[in-house]
Order: C-alpha cells, then structure tokens, then sequence
C-alpha cells in the first residue's frame, strides 16, 4: 500500500528578539470559549430559588456552568486544565473573560478582579445557624496552565444583604493537588430565600498565567467541621480515543489502513474518593451516532481501587465495519463508560463518561483545547522552522491548515511567519 508523506512547516521570523529557543507561555486567548459565547443565549433569564442540598462537580459537557445552579458564564467548565480532579470536570477562573479574550488587552502589569463564579440564589428561610450549614469545595492552583503567582489570589464571598463579604481566600502558589475547604454559613443575616455565594479571583503580574480550578462544591445541613469525607466512585477523565495517533482523520483513510490505525485498548480513569478500598464494576458501549448501530460494547468487569486512589480500566478495542453513512461523510463513534450498579450514596452523572471519536475531512492530533502557548524566541538573522508531520494511508488532497496562533499581547506587529508542504523530509522515515 501506498504510503504518502505530509510534512507542515512553518518558518518564524520575530524581529527584535535574543536567542532562537523554544518557549511556552499561559494562554492569551481560548478559542473554545469564544465558540461557545457565540451560542450562548438566554442563560440569565430569572431561575426559582434553589434549595439545600447544593451540590456541583461540573461533570457536564457545556463550556460554561449550568445556569439552572449558576448565574454567570465567566468560568470556563472542562477537562483539560486540571490535573487529577475529584471527578471529570472543574470550573477554571484565569483572566479571561467570557469571550476567551484577556479583561485587559493591552497591559499585563496591573492587578484586577478577573473570573466570577457565583450561584443562583440559594434559599435558606427555613434555616438557623443551629441547622449547621457548612459548603465545602476542592481547589487546585494552575494545574495544566500556568500556576498563579504569590500576589494572585483565589476568594470566597458570602452575599450579606446588598453586599459581599468575603468569607475565604488564598494566595497564588506552584501547583499542587486538590485540597478541600470547608466554612460555616452561619451568620443570621444568611438565612433568607436569596443567599448567594461567588469565587473570584483577583490576577496580578502577568495575570494571563493565573488559572485556578474548582471542583466538587456541596452546600448542606447537618454538617460539621470534620464532614470532609467524599462518599463518591466518580470519573476522572474521558475515555482515550480509539486512534493511535490522530485525534481525528477522514473515515476512508481509517478504512485504508484500520489496523495500523486502531489502539489496541480503549481505557478511562476512576477515583474512588471513599476512605477504603472499593470494588468498581464497569462497562461501555460504543455506538454510530446517526444509526445507532453498536460498534462494541463489555459489561462485568471490575477492579478494585484503594481509598483516594484512582484506577485505570479499560477494554479490547473493538474492530469496526463501515457505517451507513459514506465513505466521505462525517461520522461519529460515541465511546460511553459506566459505572455498573453504583450505590445509592454515590449515584450521579459522574458515573458515566462520554467521548466522541470523530472521522471527518482533516487530520489532527489535537483534541481542540489549548492550556498553554508555545512559542520560539528568535533573532532577524536566525529564524526558526517548526516541522509536522501528517500520515496518509491512500493518496489523498490537501485543500487548508487550520491553525491556531496565541493572541499577541498587546500587539503582533513584526511577527511574519511563511508556511511550506512537503512531501517527503531528508532523512525522515527512509526518505532521501
């Protein structure tokens, strides 16, 4: 079989610079969210008064928080900018607003009042401070972005009447793993049927790199200082993808070369977030989305994970046959893990995880998010080169790139860049 070569250079030429050498640096620009804004539409329209137990670890697949709980979209919800979560999915505050753009454009050396995350209001009429209410959350600085600096901080405002009062803080750090907080809402002026509660983050010095991630928020009665214990077998991250290299590719070119294509195991992550050991039984389906039709599928499997620890399971990759749908068609394989039987204590949307395996008209690694920028340092004399490369099983037709290029902050002037294919690179993959 014909194997053809596809190589993506991008030469940089940046005026003015020291040294060629490579470099990251946080985001100042997260096209997902900006995607997302352009459909969000109608999320504050006025909700009914929410009631105790409050509970969210933001599990769902929307960018931005559920507007049922929250009253704001400035935090970003996903699985990516964080690392080891309680279960899939935080809500990451960083100084981007809810457009994916910087709240300041044009300067980077001012502290300001970024993200806020802030509840629909809560009714607690029927409470006392005897009723010992407690919320409790898990935080973590920076985790797959940049960590926040010491002038950075993460707060927590309970609202007193008109105002905010500010209940809890802390200040930026290396990252770390998520740890948990819990305070007391026991002042009297709380206890009516508006009581809110808002985390923001307050960025300083360089603020595009302060990213901090929230998850597993529970609000309830009857707690105490000590009620710290998560009684939970949750998720942590998607299912991998059935592909070895791509994240995405054209259906026919899969068909051309599937075994060469297809992983060997499709695996998933749970954390059994209980004290002792528990035994987790598993399974998954997999389905053609626009025919449902059941590519593969296991049920019984079990393993068993110690208290705080995290499992990885998995199964046999399942071979597949061509869809309904054309060879040049969009398809979607729907990969879907479960837990099998959770108990009652525990059962929530963080039992099943969900991840779309897409063949569509272009090849990607990426999975379509970014959590930080690389870039190359260069001088006018020495410009840089940035290879990659792309596979092809049949001979196929290069018609665009898609490329993402960071925000510049404040401007990108003198900053011009040329892009050349290639069919063949010296000395790469037997090619002279």
């Amino acid at each position: 079989m014909r194997v053809v070569v596809c190589y993506i250079a991008i030469f940089f030429l940046f005026i003015g610079y020291g040294f060629a050498q490579e470099h990251i640096a946080p985001l100042g620009y997260n096209p997902v969210i900006k995607e997302a804004a352009k459909k969000d539409i109608g999320r504050f329209s006025k909700k009914t008064a929410l009631s105790l137990p409050f509970f969210e670890d933001f599990t769902n697949y929307d960018v931005f928080p559920d507007n049922t709980k929250w009253a704001d979209h400035e935090a970003y919800v996903n699985n990516t900018m964080c690392v080891n979560p309680i279960s899939r999915g935080v809500a990451t505050l960083d100084a981007l607003n809810q457009y994916g753009t910087p709240y300041d454009s044009f300067y980077n050396t001012v502290q300001l009042y970024c993200d806020s995350l802030t509840t629909q209001p809560i009714d607690l009429s029927t409470y006392t401070p005897a009723d010992s209410i407690y919320l409790s959350f898990f935080f973590q600085p920076g985790g797959n972005g940049f960590y926040p600096l010491t002038d950075d901080s993460l707060m927590l405002f309970f609202k007193h009447g008109s105002d905010w009062v500010k209940v809890w803080s802390d200040t930026g750090s290396m990252v770390q793993p998520f740890r948990q907080v819990m305070i007391p809402v026991n002042d009297t002026a709380y206890f009516n049927d508006s009581f809110q509660f808002r985390f923001v983050n307050l960025a300083a010095f360089q603020f595009s790199g302060s990213t901090w991630n929230i998850d597993y928020i529970r609000m309830n009665a009857g707690r105490n200082l000590f009620d710290t214990t998560v009684n939970d077998v949750a998720y942590t991250s998607d299912p991998s993808n059935i592909l070895n290299d791509y994240t995405a590719m054209p259906y026919r070119q899969f068909l051309a070369n599937k075994s060469g294509e297809l992983a060997t195991q499709l695996s998933d992550s749970i954390r059994n977030n209980y004290d002792l050991p528990k035994t987790i039984n598993y399974g998954y389906i997999a389905r053609e989305l626009s025919s449902g039709t059941v590519l593969g599928s296991g049920t019984g499997s079990t393993s068993i994970a110690g208290g705080g620890s995290v499992a990885q399971v998995s199964f046999p990759a399942y071979t597949t046959s061509t869809p309904i749908a054309g060879l040049d068609d969009k398809i979607i394989f729907e990969n879907k893990f479960y837990l099998q039987s959770p108990a009652a204590a525990d059962s929530r949307p963080n039992d099943t995880c969900i991840k779309d395996q897409v063949f569509d008209n272009y090849l990607a690694y990426d999975d379509g998010t970014a959590e930080m920028s690389y870039y190359l340092n260069l001088s006018a004399t020495l410009p840089g080169k940035v290879s990659i490369e792309y596979h092809l099983n049949q001979p196929d037709t290069l018609r665009g790139l898609a490329i993402y290029f960071g925000r510049q902050v404040p401007l990108a002037l003198n900053k011009p860049f040329s892009i050349i294919i290639y069919k063949s690179l010296a000395g790469v993959n037997g090619f002279a």
